[in-house]
């Protein structure tokens, strides 16, 4: 092979080199950019989870104290059925709002 031969393949074969670290390169930073995106995205999601499970135990609560009658006879067992009703209504009102 010639002096020009070997030039011209030594020549290609750094141009591949080049190409392929570029790409390289450039698929490590799109694994970056996806990797924040994840992360962001879960962010999100858990905060708008959060936000809802606050709102169905929000919505649950005030059922419940709505429910409850305050003047239910200081007996025990009096008491007891009227936190089972009342604790039954703010359960039906956190799946109602709840989300799955």
């Amino acid at each position: 092979m010639s002096v020009h031969g070997r030039q011209r393949v030594a020549h290609v074969l750094r141009v591949k080199h080049c190409f392929l670290l570029a790409f390289s390169i450039s698929m490590c930073i799109v694994a970056w950019r996806l990797s924040k995106l994840a992360v962001l995205t879960l962010g999100l999601l858990q905060g708008v989870a959060e936000a809802e499970s606050r709102r169905a135990a929000d919505a649950a609560e005030a059922a419940y104290q709505a429910a409850f009658k305050t003047d239910t006879p200081a007996d025990e067992v009096a008491l007891d059925r009227e936190y089972e009703r009342a604790l039954s209504i703010g359960q039906r009102a956190f799946r109602e709002v709840a989300v799955g």
